[in-house]
């Protein structure tokens, strides 16, 4: 079922980065913001949708949350962007998706982020590092939780 259930988180991404597009197929680089609103999201078959959520973060510093080696560290000069968060629910599991889309800049590439071992998703140290080098970044908690949280939340 899990398997399952991060297949759909997975198409979840799919959606979340197909509805903002902030470069046309012409162009690798955008030179004006785009809008950063929470959109109509479809779940694939079996699960539903809970939320969508879409912010625009200005340009400056994140702060990892946590301590280390996973969080606790600033990361500098992180550009504009939009950050999008769907939460998907599939037979009692709960998956969140982040992404985060450059508002200038972008490289024209998505990358998805994860984690290691028993954990999944990020805490914000690749999502950042990712959008500085002007990368479309994607993420998901797999419904077992992130980086920074325990498994079983």
């Amino acid at each position: 079922m899990k398997r399952r259930f991060l297949l759909i988180a997975t198409a979840a991404v799919a959606a979340a980065t197909a509805v903002y597009a902030p470069v046309s197929a012409a162009s690798l680089t955008v030179s004006t913001p785009s809008e950063c609103s929470p959109i109509p999201v479809e779940a694939p078959a079996g699960a539903e949708v809970e939320s969508v959520t879409a912010v625009s973060r200005p340009a400056g510093t994140f702060q990892v949350p946590g301590v280390p080696p996973l969080g606790g560290f600033p990361v500098p000069d992180v550009p504009a962007r939009c950050e999008v968060t769907v939460t998907l629910t599939h037979g009692g599991d709960h998956a969140r998706v982040r992404v985060w889309l450059p508002d200038t800049g972008w490289n024209g590439r998505f990358q998805a982020a994860g984690g290691s071992a028993y954990a999944a998703g990020d805490n914000g140290a690749a999502l950042s590092t990712g959008v500085k080098q002007g990368y479309a970044m994607a993420t998901t908690d797999a419904g077992v939780g992130d980086a920074s949280t325990p498994a079983g939340r």
